[in-house]
């Protein structure tokens, strides 16, 4: 058996960093994303994307699992391998219901939503399915871990 070893690309590395559960607070989110794919010559469109779909997992993990409560945690977690982004958000909310979940993902990326008595339930994430390249849920012990994975398309800037 042979093994292979990677090295890690210049640009390689992984960042963790905690915000509060407040919804002002995800700007401080958006701005390492666009900080960080700027630098690696992600487009713009790209980035945007990417910032939606993380500021649409923390602020659902403010709105719906902490209540809207101030003082809680909301983890982040970025690590790019070459092109390879993935995304995990942490929260130490109550799980999100089983069912809830089912439904979510039983759904096309494209389906409308037929249900007239909750017409904005779910569509955040389905915005969020069509933003990156997979999603997937979590529960870990007391977290709640929603990670977001998306090769990105890279155009290293002019020297």
């Amino acid at each position: 058996m042979k093994t292979i070893e990677s090295n890690p690309g210049p640009h390689d590395f992984s960042l963790t960093f905690s915000f509060e559960s407040r919804l002002d607070q995800l700007w401080a989110m958006r701005a390492v994303f666009e900080g960080i794919l700027a630098w690696i010559g992600v487009p713009d469109t790209e980035t945007m994307l990417i910032q939606l779909a993380a500021s649409e997992i923390a602020s659902n993990a403010i709105e719906h699992g902490y209540q809207c409560a101030p003082g809680q945690k909301i983890d982040l977690k970025i690590t790019l391998s070459g092109a390879d982004l993935e995304v995990v958000v942490t929260d130490y909310a109550p799980p999100m219901p089983i069912d809830l979940l089912r439904e979510i993902f039983a759904r096309r990326p494209n389906d409308a939503d037929a249900d007239e008595n909750r017409p904005a339930r779910g569509h955040g994430l389905q915005i969020v399915r069509q933003a990156v390249d997979s999603l997937s849920f979590s529960r870990v012990e007391d977290r709640n871990l929603v990670a977001l994975r998306k090769r990105l398309t890279v155009t290293p800037p002019d020297p």
